[in-house]
């Protein structure tokens, strides 16, 4: 029987960092339908930062405490990739710089590693480069100004993360999406979409007034839509 394929892109706000988002990692747990599921956090975009990495184990130690926490370090490599792979049920992508994050993945194999486990139906998540990475294109500050870059292209088309926090992004993204003749998303920070088989199943946030946004190409040009998500309780 083969399993369903699971991609939850948020458009900012770990759940470590950010008390609200706590309920998208509850979420992704809850998929995995496990008594005892395991997550295994991938901070590479922020160069593995110990901070980050600390704040990602307290956060489950607090919150989850029936779920079993990993990460993967490739700055401080220790045991195998394979296996620390192929252990977790969910695989969520941390926050920072997607360019130097998807250069590092394709030098260590990571990202054959993690289409693996996608095909497999382990669930994968992740905000700000977390999300970006999956898509055909995404717009992204990696090189210090906002510029579209290829992505792993799982996900058909564009994505844009914290469309409601950084004042520049939403014109960026639509002249880019213009200029690419490309459709796509965007997500307001604390906002997510679940896709399921590479199709869009859900919308969801962590606060009543974030967003997410579709682009699609009509007639008349580009069109935009802000949707409502469903809003996930404590």
């Amino acid at each position: 029987m083969t399993k369903s394929r699971h991609i939850l892109a948020i458009g900012g706000g770990g759940f470590a960092t950010t008390p609200r988002n706590i309920v998208f990692s509850r979420y992704l747990l809850e998929l995995t339908e496990k008594r005892r599921p395991r997550l295994c956090y991938i901070p590479t975009a922020s160069g593995d930062g110990e901070v980050r990495i600390g704040g990602f184990y307290q956060a489950m130690a607090t919150h989850h405490p029936e779920a079993t926490a990993s990460h993967i370090s490739l700055f401080h490599r220790e045991g195998s990739l394979e296996r620390a792979v192929a252990e977790a049920d969910v695989l969520y992508v941390g926050g920072g710089n997607t360019f130097n994050m998807l250069l590092l993945w394709k030098a260590w194999g990571l990202d054959s590693l993690l289409r693996q486990a996608y095909e497999s139906g382990k669930i994968l998540a992740g905000h700000s480069a977390g999300a970006n990475c999956w898509f055909e294109q995404f717009l992204t500050d990696s090189t210090g100004e906002l510029d579209m870059m290829p992505g792993l292209g799982w996900l058909k088309g564009a994505f844009c993360p914290h469309f409601d926090s950084e004042e520049k992004r939403p014109a960026a993204y639509r002249k880019s999406l213009n200029t690419l003749g490309l459709a796509g998303w965007a997500a307001d920070d604390d906002a997510a979409v679940h896709f399921i088989n590479e199709k869009p199943h859900r919308l969801l946030a962590s606060r009543k007034d974030a967003r997410t946004h579709q682009f699609t190409f009509v007639k008349d040009g580009l069109k935009e839509k802000a949707l409502k998500p469903d809003v996930l309780k404590d």
